[in-house]
């Protein structure tokens, strides 16, 4: 059984707030063969995430942006990826924070954003088998092209 529930809410046309929660819980599983494992979840029970975004607040052109999520400790076992034997116990939480800031020139159809992914530089993994990215930083410049005129 679950639940997932969100929403999306504008104070103001330049101010963007939206965040989301879902709960998650395995209710039953009979398992009477001693040749199968008990089932696992392999995922969360609860996750949450939250983001707030801007744009021309105090400096025409320029936005910003803030995003955030979090999982709780879970088991995994699937083949190999077994979160009791190479964790000793279950998957542990993990809170991310992204952070993007941004300035588009007009004239020149230019928009330069700069991203900093992980801020808090989490190393607990999302899932087992997956890589665990630290703190990412990157800098994007964009050009807006009108296309062709024919």
């Amino acid at each position: 059984r679950g639940v997932d529930i969100g929403g999306d809410y504008h104070p103001i046309d330049q101010l963007a707030l939206s965040a989301s929660a879902s709960a998650i819980k395995l209710v039953s599983f009979e398992n009477t063969s001693v040749l199968q494992k008990d089932l696992s979840l392999n995922a969360p029970t609860f996750k949450l995430r939250g983001s707030v975004a801007g744009e021309d607040l105090g400096v025409k052109h320029s936005f910003w942006r803030v995003d955030g999520r979090y999982h709780t400790a879970y088991a995994f076992a699937s083949g190999y990826w077994n979160s009791m034997t190479l964790l000793g116990g279950k998957v542990p939480n993990r809170a991310v924070v992204d952070v993007s800031l941004g300035y588009k020139l007009p004239k020149q159809n230019v928009t330069i954003m700069g991203t900093v992914a992980n801020l808090l530089d989490d190393k607990n993994p999302d899932v087992l088998g997956a890589p665990i990215p630290g703190r990412l930083a990157w800098l994007q410049v964009v050009y807006d092209w009108d296309g062709l005129r024919y």
